[in-house]
């Protein structure tokens, strides 16, 4: 990207038609990982401290210093701050979508940036993802590298400007876009990005059509897991996740039952009555074992109580060590529970 300012700015009325008109040029020819471009962060960083440590030589302490330069002293924290998170997110993605010109999700936001001039708001961010995922849906680890995608591309943006002002006699322009970038990436930092993903995640809403109704009310993190199950499904069975979710919204609506059955499995029956058979058995047989042993036939109703702490101790650790722990789905009750959840309990 030459600069911000290479396509007209696009007003809101007409960023969907620009949005569905990328995500059709930016066709996928292949899978990678986000190495290279956390490699490509670290070097604008790296270009960009040598450029600041530059402008602080000659400036220093000057109170005439040119609006463009102050805008990057000024603002150098925030590069030091958003660097290393979004590096570290990029560097550790894997199976990304890629275009002729890098990862979708990078061109994505670049797009995006570019019809801005290099401003961003939540609004302009939510309306050019739902339109975008009309033509192109997003995999769930390509839609939530947005953010740490979205700081690669401005402070990429921040050293291509900072780069012209080096040849440039007439640095005005790059004031202008210096200001629009730290700005949309002070903006970006404190976005309420968690609402924003999960408000064009296409594959929760299809999951909230579930015949019950339970996903809708389900609190963040169990969403969160049955999203993550249903990425892991797409992955072995070698589909899409929307396409994934359809089908299993269309099979639960059929069969009128709740989606996480279709996506955990039945749950198992009668793990909790060999629990206590085990633990029952157990207990009467070394009981009856010692009492047996000693002679004594009351012996075994005086050992029946420690003999089944221990029994149960012995069971607990081996079924914590053997089993593993799958988490509860909970309710969103942030609003109170309600008149079909309340219930009496009398101790």
């Amino acid at each position: 990207m030459d600069s911000i300012n290479i396509v007209p700015y696009i007003e809101n009325e007409k960023l969907g038609d620009y949005a569905r008109s990328c995500a059709r040029l930016l066709k996928s020819v292949g899978y990678g990982g986000g190495s290279q471009a956390a490699a490509q962060l670290r070097a604008c960083r790296r270009r960009l401290r040598r450029f600041r440590d530059v402008l602080q030589q000659r400036f220093g302490s000057s109170a005439r210093v040119p609006a463009a330069c102050e805008w990057l002293l000024d603002n150098w924290y925030m590069i030091q701050r958003e660097c290393p998170g979004a590096e570290d997110e990029l560097r550790r993605s894997r199976s990304l979508r890629r275009c002729r010109d890098g990862l979708i999700i990078e061109e994505l936001c670049r797009a995006l940036l570019q019809s801005g001039h290099g401003k961003l708001t939540e609004e302009r961010c939510r309306l050019f993802l739902d339109a975008f995922q009309t033509v192109s849906v997003l995999p769930r680890r390509e839609l939530y590298l947005f953010p740490a995608a979205m700081r690669a591309v401005l402070i990429a943006a921040v050293a291509q400007s900072c780069r012209r002002m080096q040849t440039s006699p007439d640095t005005g322009a790059q004031a202008q876009e210096l200001s629009a970038l730290f700005t949309s990436l002070r903006l970006l930092s404190s976005m309420d990005m968690e609402s924003l993903l999960d408000s064009v995640d296409v594959c929760g809403a299809i999951l909230s059509r579930d015949p019950g109704g339970d996903y809708s009310a389900m609190d963040r993190e169990t969403k969160s897991d049955y999203l993550r199950r249903l990425e892991d499904m797409a992955a072995e069975r070698g589909v899409e996740e929307h396409v994934l979710a359809q089908e299993l919204i269309d099979e639960a609506t059929e069969r009128s039952i709740h989606v996480g059955v279709l996506l955990y499995g039945e749950p198992k029956r009668g793990a909790a009555a060999l629990y206590i058979s085990a633990n029952l058995l157990l207990t009467l047989f070394l009981s009856f074992w010692c009492a047996f042993s000693l002679g004594s036939l009351p012996t075994a109703l005086l050992l029946l109580l420690p003999v089944s702490e221990l029994v149960k101790g012995i069971l607990d650790f081996a079924l914590m060590h053997s089993v593993r722990p799958r988490p509860l789905p909970r309710m969103d009750m942030s609003g109170g529970v309600p008149d079909e959840g309340r219930s009496i309990c009398v101790i």
